[in-house]
């Protein structure tokens, strides 16, 4: 996924190339032939990275002139995975063998991630895994050597605030906002990766959106995606209508199923792998079709800012009934919300505190009530070189 949702990045193997498929166009729009299949790839808003691995070296191509850039050499031991935000412009963070890196966009250049326990002195093997949130704020990384997971923050193209927890076997994905993590071996944690969340049932795994997350499971042998707030992670609507995901596939279920609500479709890939299905996707409607009188916060709040800044983040909430009103609870002195729902906050320029903690009420028409819990990390001002 790249382009901020608007491109998928097809690995066509039996022709020995990329095919960019536009959401929005509906159809490829651009065949990349590749000198190898040994590759990996990662998409931002408006860069393509290509990992030729056996090549031992990264492509960046222009995602809106779909042009070759350029081309560099891997850093020393080689490429093994490697995955940057789709809807930001970098850092490309790239894992070798026995070394992490976080590669700067512009220049290719890359410098020693700041892991706890990998990418230092290569003591450890590893990391095998690595993965960005979609709103390019959190790195999740975990297997190899040491086989637990470490989730750090991108402050430009400065890692921050890493952060070590237990065993995760095979691989940790994260949510689009970095809120939440969903190890492989189940259930789903939140970013401190010490608590966990209850009440999602099935395999779940991020949407393509810093809102929303999902997850799989089979009711009565039929498949069904359930789809959640990460910020509420409660069931919002399940879809069912889905057959072409009754069938296994070597696939993982987050590669097979792209949800974009943004751009209002859902878009899957059956058991054999070649065929796109696309479904027009609305979750108010969705919601308005099971008969559910919904509330609902759409928008992602940010939950990582710099001493000194500004926050002015507009809410976006859903209601059947309208009347929508928000009021804050709970926050850091200063902060306001707004009649239509701006959360403004300036950041104190000194001060100790490392974490705010924010509760607003949601109410609308029908006398529902809802909260949008977050909490803020203010970190200290980094130098974005």
């Amino acid at each position: 996924m790249g382009g901020g949702g608007r491109f998928l990045i097809l690995h066509i193997k039996k022709l020995q190339q990329l095919g960019v498929f536009d959401v929005s166009q509906l159809k490829v729009i651009k065949y990349i032939p590749l000198p190898t299949n040994d590759v990996v790839v990662a998409a931002g808003l408006k860069k393509m990275f290509v990992g030729l691995k056996d090549l031992r070296q990264i492509q960046r191509w222009d995602l809106t002139k779909l042009e070759l850039e350029l081309t560099v050499a891997a850093p020393e031991h080689g490429i093994v995975d490697m995955a940057t935000g789709a809807s930001v412009n970098g850092p490309l963070i790239l894992v070798g063998e026995k070394r992490f890196w976080v590669v700067n966009p512009t220049t290719l250049k890359a410098e020693s991630y700041p892991s706890q326990h990998w990418g230092g002195d290569g003591s450890a093997w590893g990391p095998m895994h690595v993965h960005v949130s979609f709103d390019g704020s959190t790195v999740v990384a975990n297997g190899g050597g040491w086989a637990g997971v470490e989730t750090s923050n991108l402050v430009g193209n400065k890692v921050i605030n890493v952060q070590a927890g237990g065993y995760v076997n095979g691989e940790a994905l994260v949510a689009g906002n970095g809120a939440l993590v969903f190890p492989d071996n189940g259930g789903i944690l939140h970013s401190d990766l010490a608590t966990s969340v209850k009440g999602i049932d099935g395999s779940p795994f991020p949407a393509d959106d810093p809102a929303f997350s999902l997850s799989f499971r089979k009711d009565k042998e039929k498949p069904a995606l359930i789809l959640y707030s990460n910020a509420d992670p409660r069931p919002l609507v399940t879809m069912r209508d889905l057959p072409e995901l009754a069938g296994n596939s070597k696939m993982p279920m987050w590669q097979r199923v792209h949800l974009i609500s943004r751009g209002h479709v859902l878009v899957t890939l059956g058991p054999g792998a070649d065929k796109l299905m696309l479904r027009k996707f609305d979750l108010a409607d969705e919601l308005a079709a099971e008969g559910i009188d919904y509330l609902f916060v759409e928008s992602a709040p940010p939950l990582n800012v710099e001493k000194g800044s500004r926050i002015n983040y507009k809410m976006s909430v859903r209601s059947k009934k309208g009347g929508v009103k928000m009021e804050l609870q709970s926050g850091p002195k200063g902060m306001t919300v707004s009649k239509d729902g701006v959360v403004q906050w300036a950041v104190p320029a000194r001060t100790e505190e490392t974490h705010a903690m924010v509760i607003i009420q949601v109410t609308d028409a029908a006398g529902q009530t809802i909260f949008h819990n977050f909490t803020v990390n203010i970190n200290d001002v980094v130098s974005r070189r």
